[in-house]
Parts: structure tokens; C-alpha cells; sequence
């Protein structure tokens, strides 16, 4: 938020209560963030909430006031030497008055008066879709108030139908239950041609798997057979030299 409120004179003043918190007079609070260029004595704030054109914002400042002290000690107390005992100090006003019988005139400005305060109502917080996908999950918002009921004048008044129509849309809604149970057999059937169509492709492939297996053993086995051929007959070559 940024505007003149007749806070600060210039930027040097804004400068000085850089960071320093403000309130408004229905409680919401700010803080000074830095001063604008136009015009002299603007700032920028941020605010918990928003603002009202009628909103008063002030801020609470405290200045050093340093009071002379003088201390004048008088032992004599303005008496003569023997009189010293029967010195009395300066009445107050409340002792005056109460002297001379003198009631205390009460300023009718000065009394207690009881505020009333109107009850503000805040709108609630607009999150844009794009945002709330963004958002994490526990950050969404998941709990949003009811609509209102609508009013019974703005509902739609009853239609009341005569025989033929009545006719019609017992018609409509038997054919509309009839296909919704076709699809649904439909659905049903379709789901156990698709188990029955997993359950063979799946014995296929163990046999398949069998048959690999059998033709690498018989595979091996003519390996095996062939190289044990071989040193057969390199022992018996070797014998005969």
C-alpha cells in the first residue's frame, strides 16, 4: 500500500522509521517498508489486511524530553531558629479544597464514555486455481463454507405434466434402465473375455518358457557330448604315439 497520510514531511523522515510498525484504528496492522519518490513524505507499507478508505493508520513515536534538575537545599527551613518544630510543608490542591469544602468541578470531556464499535466483516480469501495447484496439499484450501439456500422465490416453479407426457417419460426412463443394464452386462462380459484373454496368453508363454528350456538342455547336452568326443580321442591319439 502506498499513499500521502500526512505522517512524514520527506524522505529523510520516512528513512528514519524504516521497518518501525504501524496500526490502524480498527486494529490492522503494518509496517513502514521505505518512502516513494513522489510526493515528499510517501511511503510504501504492507498491511495484514486491507484497507478502508475510512481507516485512520497512525503510528506511535517517543521522544527524548530532558528536565533541568536543581536541587537548592534550605536548612533553616525559613523559619527563625526556635520555630524549626512547628514547620509544616506546602498543602496540596486536594487538601485545599478539602479545607475550604471546595468540590471538584468534573469536566464532562474527561468522563468514560462506552465506545461502540461497528463489527467489521472481512471478505474471505480469494486463492487462484493456478496458485492452489501449486500449493501443497496440506495448504489447500479443503473446508469452504455452504452456499446459501436460495430463496423460495427464485426457485423453479413445479411443472405438472399431462397424461401423454406422463406416458412419454415412463417410456424414456424404461429405455434409459434397459440400456444401462445392457452396458452394464456389456462391461461385465467385457471385463471376463479380458481375465480368460490374460489367463491363455499366460499359459502360453510358461509354455513357451518350457520349450526354450528344453531345447537349451538338449542344446548343451550335444555340446557336452561333442566335447567330451574330442578329448576321447586327443587321449587315444597321444596313447598310440
Amino acid at each position: 500500500v502506498s499513499g500521502t497520510t500526512g505522517m512524514f514531511n520527506s524522505a529523510l523522515e520516512v528513512a528514519k522509521f524504516e521497518g518501525a510498525s504501524i496500526r490502524s484504528v480498527s486494529g490492522i496492522r503494518g509496517q513502514i517498508k521505505k518512502a516513494a519518490r513522489t510526493p515528499e513524505g510517501a511511503f510504501r507499507a504492507t498491511f495484514e489486511d486491507k484497507l478502508l478508505m475510512s481507516d485512520i493508520v497512525f503510528i506511535r513515536t517517543w521522544y527524548p524530553v530532558s528536565v533541568p534538575s536543581f536541587y537548592n537545599p534550605v536548612t533553616s527551613l525559613l523559619k527563625p531558629v526556635g520555630e524549626k518544630e512547628n514547620w509544616t510543608g506546602m498543602k496540596t490542591t486536594g487538601q485545599l479544597r478539602h479545607g475550604l469544602g471546595i468540590k471538584l468541578v468534573q469536566n464532562k470531556d474527561s468522563l468514560y464514555k462506552p465506545v461502540m464499535r461497528l463489527k467489521r466483516h472481512f471478505n474471505p480469501i480469494h486463492i487462484p486455481k493456478a496458485l492452489q495447484k501449486a500449493l501443497p496439499f496440506k495448504s489447500k484450501p479443503k473446508l469452504m463454507e455452504k452456499k446459501a439456500k436460495v430463496p423460495r422465490d427464485r426457485l423453479r416453479p413445479a411443472v405438472i405434466r399431462e397424461p401423454h407426457e406422463k406416458k412419454i417419460s415412463a417410456l424414456l426412463a424404461a429405455l434409459g434402465t434397459v440400456h444401462s443394464y445392457k452396458t452394464k452386462n456389456a462391461k461385465v462380459k467385457q471385463r471376463q473375455q479380458h481375465k480368460e484373454f490374460l489367463r491363455k496368453k499366460q499359459k502360453e508363454e510358461k509354455e513357451k518358457l518350457k520349450r526354450q528350456k528344453e531345447a537349451k538342455k538338449k542344446l548343451f547336452r550335444a555340446m557336452g557330448q561333442k566335447e567330451k568326443k574330442k578329448q576321447n580321442s586327443s587321449l587315444k591319439g597321444s596313447e598310440e604315439r
